[in-house]
């Protein structure tokens, strides 16, 4: 079943022969041109192998119907055996014989329509060739000694498919090496046409970017010219100097937030302490005063300065007992003094 090494050759020579047609192809040649060159020469190819396999088919059909009447002979065959203790061994190979033959033999075989196919008829004559190899292989001995009239018109015909499968290996493998060399070259063509369709976008889409960028620049260009104007004009001047204005003042209005809240951290201990026992209204301006103290100058001061003095004389009067009593006093009394002077100014 192996081919002979002359096979190998004819396929490199095939080869050879498909690239040297393939070279006559021009440059000038449009891809779709080439895709249809190839897949002619594919056509081609497989179209003639198609036809070289039909009588093939035949043959192989005509070698089928001969095993299949030799062995229809061996069953009916009447036997010989000298010894009687042989008879039920010579039996047991007759009946395994006929009946792979039989069976193998009645198969139908399909003429190949494409390569596809073609390997199948291929694979299908490998596979009666390792069958009846097998099934007369395994009886060898009781063929040739007790039935070797039919075993000789067997070999014949077994010589004669093996002969048939070699030519069709030499057909197909031919045609599957061309198929091969096509796919490749299909292949490349493919990956030409999206090469240059990527590249065909690129360029596109640069062309499209390039005037985008032109026309970016122009709008650069007028608005640095009208940014320009803005700056040199008294309203821009004016909003400059509104803007810085407002600038300082939440800065100043961040540092009075921090200043006011470390002055009254400084009595902490005393405002909750005298938040024992208030009324809500008096407790949530204890609450600000001790959490949120920038807050008091969105209000009234009056009632906060109350409620220092009323904290104060709790302490002086001792019903209000701290750690440093006097410092805390001191702390309040600078606390009245800043919030006066801040309402007076208001």
């Amino acid at each position: 079943m192996s081919p002979p090494f002359g096979f190998f050759r004819r396929k490199e020579a095939s080869k050879e022969r498909f690239v040297d047609d393939t070279r006559t192809l021009s440059d000038e040649i449009t891809l779709e041109q080439a895709s249809s060159k190839v897949e002619k020469v594919m056509a081609t190819q497989t179209q003639s192998m198609l036809v070289s396999l039909e009588p093939i088919k035949r043959s192989v059909e005509n070698t089928l119907d001969n095993l299949g009447k030799i062995v229809d002979d061996l069953s009916r065959e009447n036997l010989k055996t000298d010894d009687t203790k042989f008879r039920s061994l010579v039996e047991n190979s007759r009946r395994t014989i006929v009946s792979t033959i039989m069976r193998e033999s009645s198969s139908q075989v399909s003429l190949p329509q494409n390569l596809e196919e073609a390997l199948e008829f291929r694979s299908r004559l490998e596979s009666l060739l390792k069958r009846f190899g097998d099934a007369s292989g395994s009886h060898r001995r009781v063929l040739n000694e007790y039935m070797k009239k039919h075993s000789n018109r067997m070999k014949d015909e077994f010589e004669s498919l093996s002969r048939l499968h070699k030519k069709t290996h030499e057909l197909v493998s031919k045609v599957e090496a061309v198929a091969d060399d096509c796919s490749s070259c299909l292949r490349v063509i493919q990956t030409t046409k999206e090469t240059m369709r990527l590249i065909d976008a690129d360029q596109s889409r640069i062309l499209m970017l390039t005037q985008e960028n032109k026309e970016e620049q122009i709008l650069v260009d007028k608005l640095r010219i009208e940014v320009q104007s803005l700056k040199n004009s008294h309203q821009y001047l004016d909003a400059f100097q509104t803007l810085e204005e407002i600038k300082r003042i939440e800065e100043e209005k961040e540092k009075l937030k921090k200043d006011t809240s470390s002055m009254f951290s400084s009595i902490s201990r005393a405002i909750t302490k005298y938040s024992y026992g208030t009324s809500k209204t008096t407790y949530s301006r204890l609450e600000k005063i001790g959490s949120r103290p920038w807050e008091i100058f969105d209000e009234d001061l009056m009632p906060y300065l109350q409620l220092l003095q009323g904290i104060r004389q709790e302490i002086i009067s001792g019903k209000m007992t701290l750690k440093d009593s006097s410092r805390t006093i001191e702390h309040i009394d600078q606390i009245m003094n800043s919030l006066e002077n801040i309402s007076y100014e208001m």
